[in-house]
């Protein structure tokens, strides 16, 4: 079974810009990486500093060892005559660590690298026509291991700005893809993994300033990967509840 130990937060944060660093491509020789303009940003990353863990093994310098899989998450085109909004984001960890996260607060670890944000906003002020993806790059040695995948709603203000007789946008979910890549250059590719929100329930309660507890469309994608860094991609019937923000 999966399970996050998480606490209830519907409250919202203000987001600021952070720069992301690309070292994750540099060390992938051959993995060819989608460049993504930094947009600016009202969440603030954690001060808190990420928790590591070690396998402990030592690598050859002779060889090649390493595995990178690139995890991207978009919003879907939508009809631009449509205004609203809508985003969504990603939280990673390794084999049940839940001390080691990857995501948006936890943007750089031993593993993982994350940058940009997925969301799609189409309104009448400043924010209008906002589009843009996320990636979490990860790096790992060429050795078995699983990642766990949550895809969750990212309530914003944003939301709030047009009402819910006047658009579809608790309906833009976004989609997973998945590519891998070997040290010895195999690649494979995985999705797009999705899922369908319920009909009728919107993104956020009457008043606009909280989300609403009962829309959902989280979910969770399973990668199981071996020391050939051929994985295998299995979206769970789990449903990850929108209970916690990273």
């Amino acid at each position: 079974a999966i399970s996050f130990t998480v606490g209830l937060t519907l409250m919202y944060t203000d987001r600021k810009t952070e720069d992301t660093s690309s070292s994750i491509n540099e060390a992938a020789s051959n993995a060819s990486l989608a460049d993504l303009s930094p947009l600016p940003t009202l969440r603030v990353p954690s001060a808190a500093p990420t928790k590591h863990t070690s396998s402990g093994t030592t690598e050859s310098p002779s060889k090649n060892t390493h595995c990178v899989i690139n995890n991207i998450l978009s919003i879907p085109d939508q009809d631009p005559s449509v205004l609203g909004s809508h985003e969504d984001s990603m939280i990673v960890t390794m084999d049940d660590n839940d001390d080691d996260i990857c995501s948006y607060y936890y943007y750089s670890s031993l593993w993982c690298e994350h940058s940009g944000r997925a969301v799609h906003t189409n309104l009448n002020n400043y924010t209008s026509n906002v589009m843009s993806d996320e990636k979490i790059v990860i790096r790992y040695s060429a050795e078995p291991h699983t990642f766990l995948i949550k895809v969750e709603h990212y309530f914003s203000y944003d939301e709030a700005e047009v009402g819910p007789n006047e658009t579809n946008d608790q309906e833009w979910v976004g989609s997973l893809s998945i590519n891998t890549l070997s040290f010895d250059g195999t690649t494979q590719e995985f999705g797009p993994f999705t899922s369908t929100p319920e009909p009728g329930v919107d993104t956020h309660n009457p008043s606009g300033y909280y989300g609403n507890p009962d829309y959902n469309h989280n979910f969770y994608v399973v990668l199981e990967c071996d020391s050939n860094c051929a994985c295998n991609a299995t979206q769970t019937a789990q449903i990850a509840k929108n209970d916690y923000y990273y």
